[in-house]
Formats: C-alpha cells, structure tokens, sequence
C-alpha cells in the first residue's frame, strides 16, 4: 500500500525549457519544466491550463542533442501559472533517454 506522501515514480527537479501545443494553444506555449518523472512533469508557465486538456510537449535538456518528445500529455491538475501533465505517449528512444536522465 502507497502511503501518503509517497510517489509511484521519482521525480527530478529541473528547469528544462519546454514548449507545447494543443488544440486551445496552435502557436507553441513556452513555459519551464520543474519536475520530471517517468509519468510526467509540472510545469510553470504563463499559459493557463485546463484539467483534462491534451499537449504535445517538447522539453530542452541541457546536454541533450535532440530535445525529449511528448506527443501526447494530459493536464492532470492545474493551479495558478503551475501544472502537472502526465505523459500518455513516448516514443521509445525519448522514453529510454528520459529513463536515463532520472
């Protein structure tokens, strides 16, 4: 049993640019990745999201020649300029390479 508190995945902090776009935002939004798991992140941006919308986010990581890909992400809580997406398709290059960043 999880208890309270605890993650199902660990979390990095960071401050990786990320860029997204979804149906409500054509042009891409920008905003700064502050936590990352395998399962998600949380981002801090200007844009205000909506529980339950759907991005692509794409995320700079220092280092990185190719930027992490998300074509598919949903907003799972917002409040305030902050949010939590969770990813919900990778492919499995990005997906290997974000395992091995975390």
């Amino acid at each position: 049993m999880e208890q309270l508190g605890q993650r199902r995945h660990a979390r990095l902090g960071t401050e990786y640019l990320a860029l997204f776009s979804g149906e409500r935002i054509r042009a891409q939004g920008q905003g700064v990745v502050l936590d990352l798991s395998l399962a998600g992140c949380r981002i801090r941006s200007q844009v205000e999201f909506t529980t339950g919308e759907y991005f692509g986010v794409v995320i700079a990581v220092p280092g990185y020649v190719n930027r992490l890909d998300v074509p598919l992400a949903v907003v799972r809580w917002s409040k305030g300029q902050e949010c939590g997406m969770e990813f919900i398709q990778m492919e499995p290059d990005d997906h290997r390479r974000l395992r091995q960043l975390i």
